[in-house]
């Protein structure tokens, strides 16, 4: 009975948290979740449940984690094992529980879970990006050592290893640029996030067992021009000629 008291209080709670969220415009489950978390912790120091602690942490820290962390759960559960405990039917462990250990490892892996697991749908989706400008850029037949770099802040480089265009005539050479760097872009037409292109023709010598880059040529696009939303030549420029 006590349980489902527990689940009632819970539903009551999350209908509360839900109409008060509505109204000012933020998600109060959190909040909700550290008052109950705070209200459990003082109730276990002030009832001394932490004797009777074997498996669900009784222990107030460790029970304040708990309820933050699965309130809708862990509440009706404490308020279960504390009728129990007031009605002589818990009894006391023979030996000192450490639930709370296990509990702290879990706190501390959950945000580092969190974080580690949007870091790598993020790479993922980079990866995948870069994949399909890499594809489109060689799909436009050229032979050269081509290289596509996305970096995280949606500008993407293009680079062009010992090309033979590097010593041809300027305007061809900002040509074949341009309709790489436009492949680029096309590969991902729903992106928003895409800033600059650069393409850059870049001569490699190996030296006494060091490569050497030496960039030659670049040039340089907004995203937005190599899909034809801004006049064309606002942002291109070609610098390091020689």
């Amino acid at each position: 009975m006590v349980l489902l008291f527990g689940f009632f209080v819970v539903g009551i709670s999350l209908l509360a948290c839900f109409g008060l969220s509505t109204l000012v415009g933020h998600d109060l489950y959190w909040p909700m979740a550290a008052a109950w978390a705070l209200w459990g912790a003082r109730d276990a120091k002030a009832h001394d449940l932490q004797r009777f602690e074997r498996v669900f942490p009784l222990e107030p820290r460790a029970l304040f984690v708990a309820v933050l962390l699965l309130w809708p759960v862990a509440l009706p559960w404490y308020l279960r094992l504390k009728d129990l405990a007031n009605h002589g039917v818990l009894s006391e462990p023979r030996r000192p529980s450490r639930s709370k250990y296990a509990l702290l490892a879990v706190a501390i892996m959950l945000p580092l879970a969190w974080y580690g697991g949007t870091r790598l749908v993020g790479d993922t989706d980079l990866f995948q990006d870069v994949r399909k400008m890499q594809a489109a850029v060689v799909a436009t037949g050229t032979t050269d050592a081509i290289s596509v770099t996305l970096h995280t802040n949606g500008n993407v480089t293009i680079t062009i290893q010992n090309s033979g265009t590097s010593s041809t005539q300027p305007m061809e050479r900002e040509t074949m640029a341009r309709r790489l760097a436009s492949a680029a872009v096309g590969a991902l037409p729903n992106s928003t996030n895409l800033r600059t292109v650069s393409v850059q023709f870049t001569s490699v010598k190996q030296r006494g067992g060091i490569t050497i880059r030496t960039p030659e040529h670049v040039y340089h696009w907004n995203a937005s021009e190599l899909r034809g939303t801004t006049p064309a030549g606002r942002f291109r420029a070609s610098v390091g000629q020689r």
